[in-house]
């Protein structure tokens, strides 16, 4: 492995210890890693989004909701005459999978230098704040189904979603809205119906601890760490369980 891969891991495997990293954080590790990881695995395809941000059109992800999207394009109308997804004849897409499979790929990628993480608990604070770093990575990306291009919708509320809308190719209007990655209780308070639609945000650590999105534009030279600095409604934060 090159020296300079195994240094970040280390220190990336610190900062997530510590619970000191951010969005930056992630990306750069997990583009260093991507070489080393195996094929077909989730770091592998994390690893191809961020080398193809602009077009990602093979990979799990794609592969996972094909068959849903073929099938969408050939039955729009009799599709929304079932109550679900799972009333259809084919297999509801997964796409990465369950986080612990995300998890399992971590602690995988820290395995090569040796360094050891505790069993999957999806309340562990650490880890939840990486899916909620990876979500936001993945919100500036697009993927291609069925020769067209679509982009990652990023959803805030009581929870985190990723997720696109694809359209039909008979049908305009006709929506089918494929769930790519999913983080309960973010914002526990949150009104059931509150939910915000966020673009262009990166995840960011605050003097405080707290892990919070802000628009790119406020991500520049004069970056203030101090939560306290920002308007109520420009950072959407990470609550601790």
């Amino acid at each position: 492995m090159n020296s300079y891969t195994e240094h970040h891991i280390r220190n990336f495997a610190h900062k997530y210890q510590k619970m000191v990293f951010d969005q930056d954080d992630v990306c750069l590790f997990i583009m260093l890693t991507r070489d080393y990881s195996q094929p077909n695995s989730i770091f592998r395809e994390l690893g191809d989004f961020i080398a193809h941000p602009d077009e990602k059109n093979r990979g799990i992800l794609i592969n996972s909701f094909q068959p849903a999207a073929n099938y969408f394009d050939d039955n729009s109308i009799e599709f929304f005459k079932i109550d679900s997804i799972l009333d259809s004849p084919i297999n509801p897409p997964k796409g990465f999978g369950s986080l612990e499979l995300i998890y399992k790929s971590l602690r995988s990628i820290f395995s090569l230098v040796n360094i050891t993480i505790c069993d999957y608990d999806r309340n562990d604070n650490r880890f939840r704040e990486f899916i909620f770093c990876l979500i936001f990575l993945l919100g500036n990306f697009k993927i291609k189904i069925n020769n067209k291009l679509y982009s990652m919708n990023i959803t805030y509320g009581h929870h985190l979603s990723l997720t696109i809308s694809y359209q039909s190719k008979c049908y305009d209007n006709h929506y089918l809205e494929f769930n790519i990655l999913f983080l309960g209780n973010v914002w526990i308070q949150a009104p059931m119906y509150f939910k915000k639609k966020l673009e262009n945000h990166i995840a960011k650590r605050f003097s405080n601890g707290i892990l919070g999105a802000i628009p790119y534009s406020l991500d520049n030279e004069v970056f203030s760490t101090d939560i306290n600095n920002f308007k109520s409604g420009t950072v959407w934060p990470l609550f601790k369980k």
